[in-house]
C-alpha cells in the first residue's frame, strides 16, 4: 500500500464523516422544527379531553348542580366539594372548568405554561388555544 492509497482512504472516511454529520444536523433541525406543534397537539387533546370530562360529569351529576360548579386547576384540578373532574391532567397548572346549571361547558384560561386554551359553549363550538409568549 502506498501513501496515495492511505491519503485517499482518509479523504473517504472524512466524507463519509462529514455526510454523517450533516445528517445529524439536518434530523436534529426537522426534530426542533416539528417539537412545537408536537406539543400544542398533545395539549390540544388534553383539553378536548377535558371538555368531554366535563359533559360526562354534567350528564352525571345534573341534578344536583343548582349553581356554577368551578374546577380550579391552580388548586389542582378540584372544586369546592374536593372532586375532581379527572385524575389524568397534572400537567395542566392554572384555570378553572366552569359547569353551569343548564350544562354549559366554560374554560378559562387553563394553561400548561406554554399554551392555555379558553372556550365559552354557548358562545361558539370552537375550543381557541393560544401559545404563551416567553
Amino acid at each position: 500500500m502506498n501513501v496515495k492509497d492511505k491519503g485517499f482512504k482518509l479523504i473517504m472516511a472524512f466524507s463519509a464523516l462529514v455526510i454523517v454529520i450533516l445528517f445529524i444536523i439536518i434530523f436534529l433541525i426537522v426534530i426542533n422544527h416539528n417539537k412545537p406543534k408536537a406539543s400544542e397537539k398533545v395539549f390540544k387533546a388534553r383539553i378536548n379531553n377535558l371538555v368531554s370530562n366535563a359533559k360526562n360529569y354534567y350528564s352525571t351529576n345534573k341534578l344536583r348542580i343548582k349553581e356554577n360548579v368551578i374546577f380550579d386547576y391552580s388548586n389542582g384540578g378540584i372544586n369546592d366539594k374536593g372532586e375532581k373532574l379527572s385524575a389524568t391532567n397534572k400537567q395542566l397548572k392554572s384555570g378553572s372548568v366552569i359547569i353551569t346549571p343548564s350544562g354549559n361547558i366554560n374554560l378559562v384560561n387553563i394553561t400548561d405554561g406554554n399554551y392555555y386554551a379558553n372556550y365559552v359553549q354557548d358562545k361558539d363550538k370552537k375550543i381557541i388555544i393560544s401559545r404563551i409568549s416567553k
